[in-house]
Protein backbone atom coordinates (compact mmCIF):
# COMPACT_ATOMS: atom_id res chain seq x y z
CA UNK A 1 0.00 0.00 0.00
CA UNK A 2 1.18 3.62 -1.08
CA UNK A 3 0.07 6.57 0.63
CA UNK A 4 0.09 10.18 -0.54
CA UNK A 5 -0.84 12.66 2.62
CA UNK A 6 -1.60 16.85 1.62
CA UNK A 7 -3.94 19.47 2.95
CA UNK A 8 -5.73 21.12 0.44
CA UNK A 9 -6.38 24.55 1.94
CA UNK A 10 -5.26 26.14 5.43
CA UNK A 11 -8.75 25.14 7.05
CA UNK A 12 -8.17 21.56 6.89
CA UNK A 13 -7.44 20.11 10.41
CA UNK A 14 -6.07 16.54 9.37
CA UNK A 15 -4.78 16.12 6.11
CA UNK A 16 -6.15 13.77 3.09
CA UNK A 17 -5.03 10.82 2.49
CA UNK A 18 -4.67 8.76 -0.90
CA UNK A 19 -3.80 5.50 -1.41
CA UNK A 20 -3.21 2.37 -3.55
CA UNK A 21 -4.02 -0.94 -2.71
CA UNK A 22 -5.99 -3.35 -3.81
CA UNK A 23 -6.93 -2.51 -7.40
CA UNK A 24 -8.12 1.21 -6.37
CA UNK A 25 -7.26 4.36 -5.47
CA UNK A 26 -8.46 5.54 -2.25
CA UNK A 27 -9.31 9.18 -0.91
CA UNK A 28 -9.52 9.83 3.05
CA UNK A 29 -11.00 12.68 4.36
CA UNK A 30 -12.44 13.27 7.63
CA UNK A 31 -15.91 12.59 7.28
CA UNK A 32 -15.72 11.33 3.73
CA UNK A 33 -13.78 7.95 1.97
CA UNK A 34 -14.03 7.55 -2.02
CA UNK A 35 -12.21 4.61 -3.73
CA UNK A 36 -12.27 3.92 -7.30
CA UNK A 37 -11.24 1.05 -8.79
CA UNK A 38 -8.62 0.84 -11.54
CA UNK A 39 -11.23 -1.31 -13.63
CA UNK A 40 -13.54 1.98 -13.74
CA UNK A 41 -11.55 4.31 -14.19
CA UNK A 42 -12.85 6.61 -17.46
CA UNK A 43 -10.88 9.45 -17.62
CA UNK A 44 -7.87 10.05 -16.08
CA UNK A 45 -6.55 13.89 -16.43
CA UNK A 46 -2.53 15.13 -15.80
CA UNK A 47 -1.80 18.77 -15.84
CA UNK A 48 0.21 21.55 -15.45
CA UNK A 49 -2.20 24.36 -13.75
CA UNK A 50 0.18 27.19 -12.28
CA UNK A 51 -1.68 29.86 -10.10
CA UNK A 52 -0.06 33.13 -8.61
CA UNK A 53 0.28 31.02 -5.27
CA UNK A 54 0.95 27.85 -6.77
CA UNK A 55 3.58 27.90 -9.68
CA UNK A 56 4.52 24.61 -9.96
CA UNK A 57 1.05 23.07 -9.34
CA UNK A 58 0.47 19.87 -11.05
CA UNK A 59 -3.03 17.90 -10.48
CA UNK A 60 -4.41 14.59 -10.82
CA UNK A 61 -7.82 13.83 -11.96
CA UNK A 62 -9.23 10.48 -12.18
CA UNK A 63 -12.84 9.75 -12.57
CA UNK A 64 -15.00 6.67 -12.38
CA UNK A 65 -18.31 5.28 -14.50
CA UNK A 66 -20.67 6.59 -11.39
CA UNK A 67 -18.96 10.08 -11.47
CA UNK A 68 -17.08 9.94 -8.56
CA UNK A 69 -14.11 11.61 -8.77
CA UNK A 70 -10.73 11.80 -6.96
CA UNK A 71 -8.46 15.34 -7.53
CA UNK A 72 -5.11 15.68 -6.14
CA UNK A 73 -1.81 17.94 -6.68
CA UNK A 74 1.28 18.52 -5.77
CA UNK A 75 1.08 21.41 -3.01
CA UNK A 76 0.57 21.20 0.20
CA UNK A 77 0.12 23.65 2.80
CA UNK A 78 1.63 24.04 6.05
CA UNK A 79 -0.54 24.57 9.39
CA UNK A 80 1.16 28.07 9.65
CA UNK A 81 3.21 28.35 7.54
CA UNK A 82 2.14 28.46 3.93
CA UNK A 83 2.72 26.06 1.11
CA UNK A 84 5.16 23.17 0.74
CA UNK A 85 5.87 21.54 -2.88
CA UNK A 86 5.94 17.72 -2.95
CA UNK A 87 6.88 17.20 -6.23
CA UNK A 88 9.10 14.08 -5.79
CA UNK A 89 6.44 12.35 -3.09
CA UNK A 90 3.71 13.20 -5.96
CA UNK A 91 5.75 12.43 -8.82
CA UNK A 92 6.27 8.89 -6.90
CA UNK A 93 2.82 8.00 -6.34
CA UNK A 94 1.16 9.50 -9.85
CA UNK A 95 4.11 7.09 -11.53
CA UNK A 96 2.66 4.03 -9.55
CA UNK A 97 -0.70 5.43 -10.21
CA UNK A 98 0.06 5.49 -13.72
CA UNK A 99 1.53 1.88 -13.55
CA UNK A 100 -1.37 0.38 -12.51
CA UNK A 101 -4.07 1.87 -14.34
CA UNK A 102 -1.96 0.55 -17.23
CA UNK A 103 -2.15 -2.80 -16.62
CA UNK A 104 -5.91 -2.74 -15.53
CA UNK A 105 -6.53 -0.89 -18.72
CA UNK A 106 -4.09 -0.73 -21.24
CA UNK A 107 -6.35 1.30 -23.48
CA UNK A 108 -6.95 3.96 -21.16
CA UNK A 109 -6.57 7.21 -22.73
CA UNK A 110 -4.54 10.21 -20.95
CA UNK A 111 -5.80 13.63 -21.24
CA UNK A 112 -3.20 16.22 -20.59
CA UNK A 113 -4.26 19.79 -19.83
CA UNK A 114 -7.27 21.72 -18.29
CA UNK A 115 -10.42 20.90 -19.42
CA UNK A 116 -12.59 21.44 -22.16
CA UNK A 117 -14.29 24.49 -20.57
CA UNK A 118 -10.89 25.67 -18.84
CA UNK A 119 -9.57 25.65 -22.71
CA UNK A 120 -12.53 27.84 -24.23
CA UNK A 121 -12.31 30.76 -21.35
CA UNK A 122 -8.24 30.96 -21.67
CA UNK A 123 -8.84 31.05 -25.74
CA UNK A 124 -11.76 33.47 -24.92
CA UNK A 125 -10.32 35.74 -22.76
CA UNK A 126 -6.59 35.38 -25.31
CA UNK A 127 -8.70 36.51 -28.13
CA UNK A 128 -10.06 38.89 -26.60
CA UNK A 129 -6.64 40.78 -25.51
CA UNK A 130 -5.65 39.81 -29.06
CA UNK A 131 -8.68 41.60 -31.02
CA UNK A 132 -8.47 44.68 -28.43
CA UNK A 133 -4.42 45.19 -29.36
CA UNK A 134 -5.55 44.90 -32.66
CA UNK A 135 -8.22 46.94 -33.22
CA UNK A 136 -6.07 49.41 -31.09
CA UNK A 137 -3.50 48.98 -34.14
CA UNK A 138 -5.96 49.58 -37.18
CA UNK A 139 -8.04 52.50 -35.16
CA UNK A 140 -5.24 54.42 -34.39
CA UNK A 141 -5.17 57.32 -36.70
CA UNK A 142 -1.95 57.88 -38.67
CA UNK A 143 -0.92 61.17 -40.21
CA UNK A 144 0.57 59.74 -43.82
CA UNK A 145 -1.20 56.44 -44.09
CA UNK A 146 -0.21 52.97 -44.41
CA UNK A 147 3.38 53.61 -46.06
CA UNK A 148 4.32 55.94 -43.13
CA UNK A 149 6.81 54.73 -40.78
CA UNK A 150 3.87 54.54 -37.94
CA UNK A 151 1.85 52.17 -40.67
CA UNK A 152 4.92 49.68 -41.65
CA UNK A 153 5.27 49.66 -37.56
CA UNK A 154 1.47 48.74 -37.27
CA UNK A 155 2.15 45.88 -40.12
CA UNK A 156 4.94 44.64 -38.40
CA UNK A 157 3.46 44.53 -35.22
CA UNK A 158 0.50 42.26 -36.94
CA UNK A 159 2.77 40.14 -38.62
CA UNK A 160 4.99 39.35 -35.35
CA UNK A 161 1.43 39.17 -33.04
CA UNK A 162 -0.77 36.69 -35.47
CA UNK A 163 2.09 33.52 -35.13
CA UNK A 164 2.33 34.40 -31.75
CA UNK A 165 -1.32 34.13 -30.97
CA UNK A 166 -1.27 30.67 -33.20
CA UNK A 167 1.30 29.32 -31.42
CA UNK A 168 -0.08 30.21 -27.76
CA UNK A 169 -3.66 28.65 -28.95
CA UNK A 170 -1.82 25.38 -29.74
CA UNK A 171 0.19 24.98 -27.18
CA UNK A 172 -2.48 25.58 -24.08
CA UNK A 173 -4.57 22.85 -26.36
CA UNK A 174 -5.36 19.90 -24.14
CA UNK A 175 -3.54 16.75 -25.18
CA UNK A 176 -4.54 13.24 -25.67
CA UNK A 177 -2.06 10.39 -24.94
CA UNK A 178 -2.28 6.66 -24.99
CA UNK A 179 -1.02 5.40 -21.49
CA UNK A 180 1.84 3.24 -22.94
CA UNK A 181 3.18 5.68 -24.32
CA UNK A 182 2.77 8.72 -21.62
CA UNK A 183 5.50 11.65 -22.07
CA UNK A 184 7.22 12.49 -18.68
CA UNK A 185 7.04 15.87 -19.35
CA UNK A 186 3.15 15.84 -17.70
CA UNK A 187 4.88 14.86 -14.10
CA UNK A 188 6.84 17.39 -12.58
CA UNK A 189 10.52 17.21 -12.47
CA UNK A 190 11.84 15.39 -10.05
CA UNK A 191 14.27 18.50 -9.54
CA UNK A 192 11.62 21.02 -9.11
CA UNK A 193 11.58 23.16 -5.36
CA UNK A 194 9.82 25.53 -4.75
Amino acid sequence: MLQYRRRDNFLDKVERVYQISGGCITEIRPHKTTEIMFADVVEFRLCYLPTAEKPNRYMVTVKNTKGECIQFDNMHHRAKGGLEERSQAYRDFVSVLIDELRSAQPNLIVRSGGARWYYALRLAGGLTVFTTVIAGLIFIPMPDGWMSPAGLIKVGALVVLLPLLLRWVVKIKPKIYPIADLPDRVLPSATVMA
